[in-house]
């Protein structure tokens, strides 16, 4: 049986203040309607709310539902937990409804448009894929709402629909969770033990990530450390350590990155593409030396004898990128043969075209180093 698991997305705040005023939701909505045009950033809760969301098969969130923080975006009441360096997930992040419709008339929805008009779209957040094989290329939103019912008890829900890519998207399967919250109580150890605060979800996020990096040798574990930094959000510290790479291309490193690509967890193909081109421009990186830029560039080549068919791929593309474009025949396992970067005014456009017979590693790295003479060629 297929699950959803709702990891949702980190967002960054701006660092949480030592002290500040607390807030309650009766004091968001007097603020709300005074002035339909506020914004209220993430503000500590007079009292927190605690509970907990249950599945379809009655388990629960092993960290349960802890609600610290409020505030209005653009018109819409939420609270969430908060993490300590002002960061949240957007599967803690809790939207307001007067009201919740039953489990029925969810259900009853064969649409994603009769859903939006149910549940509302703010508050619905889009995922690009989900699911199994069958739904591989599917889509998939979500929506996490609360309700108060009492003055001491507030409804929540979350739904969960997957979608298909037609027009209007029909719901393909729907995972609804439900539970109820209560005030914190500040003095229960108990308490703080079943329904985690943010800090204590932060910290456990951040031992696991230290347990899987344990997969990568050196150099290469120390780079992931600095790249998975959580108090780095100006980038200075993973910029000094890509400068530094590039400073000194240690080839073992480069050969270390092609085995480990394609690592979900942790998305390597990124860190690949910030150290040759500086994707996106996310750091703050001095120009390559042309020496430096050189043996990089051979290191990337020789590392594809250690990559999946499918990290050959990106790997070329990288190395298209770093020659301002061109286009080179590459086996990665799928019913393509080339692929090919176009530079435009902003990016580039990638395409991938087939051929009858796929060309086999040592032509696509020889294909890669004629390239990068090339360029370095026209570059004197």
């Amino acid at each position: 049986m297929i699950k959803p698991v709702f990891y949702g997305l980190m967002m960054l705040l701006a660092p949480c203040l030592a002290a500040e005023e607390k807030t309650s939701l009766e004091e968001i909505q007097a603020e709300l309607k005074e002035d339909p045009q506020v914004f209220i950033s993430f503000v500590p809760l007079k009292s927190q709310w605690v509970g907990d969301l249950k599945r379809e098969d009655g388990t629960r969130d092993a960290r349960g539902v802890r609600l610290e923080r409020g505030g209005v975006i653009e018109g819409q009441i939420f609270m969430a937990r908060v993490y300590p360096n002002g960061s949240y997930n957007t599967a803690d992040i809790f939207w307001y409804r007067k009201a919740i419709p039953a489990d029925e008339k969810l259900r009853s929805c064969q649409t994603l448009e009769q859903l939006n008009g149910l549940l509302g779209e703010f508050g619905g957040s889009g995922y690009a894929g989900w699911g199994g094989p069958e739904w591989a290329h599917q889509g998939a939103h979500a929506w996490l709402l609360f309700s108060p019912v009492a003055d001491d008890r507030m409804s929540c829900v979350r739904v969960f629909a997957q979608v298909g890519d037609e027009k209007p998207a029909k719901i393909k399967r729907i995972f609804i969770e439900r539970g109820e919250l209560k005030p914190a109580d500040p003095g229960n150890a108990q308490e703080w033990e079943k329904y985690l605060s943010g800090a204590d979800v932060f910290d456990l996020d951040e031992l696991a990530k230290e347990k899987e990096r344990e997969i990568f040798p050196q150099p290469l574990r120390d780079l992931v450390a600095v790249e998975e930094l959580p108090y780095d959000a100006e980038y200075k510290q993973l910029s000094a350590a890509v400068q530094a790479v590039r400073n000194d291309p240690d080839p073992e490193l480069f050969y270390q990155l092609a085995k480990h690509l394609d690592h979900g967890r942790h998305g390597l193909s990124g860190l690949l593409g910030q150290i040759m081109v500086n994707e996106f421009e996310t750091l703050k990186l001095q120009p390559w030396g042309e020496q430096q830029e050189k043996k990089a560039a051979m290191a990337c080549i020789d590392s594809m004898q250690y990559a999946s068919k499918k990290s050959r791929r990106q790997i070329t593309l990288t190395l298209l990128k770093l020659c301002g474009g061109g286009a080179v025949e590459v086996d990665d396992g799928s019913e393509w043969g080339v692929v090919a970067a176009k530079q435009m005014k902003e990016g580039y456009t990638v395409s991938y075209l087939s051929v009858q017979q796929k060309a086999t590693l040592e032509q696509t790295q020889q294909a890669l180093r004629d390239l990068y003479s090339k360029y370095r060629k026209a570059k004197q």
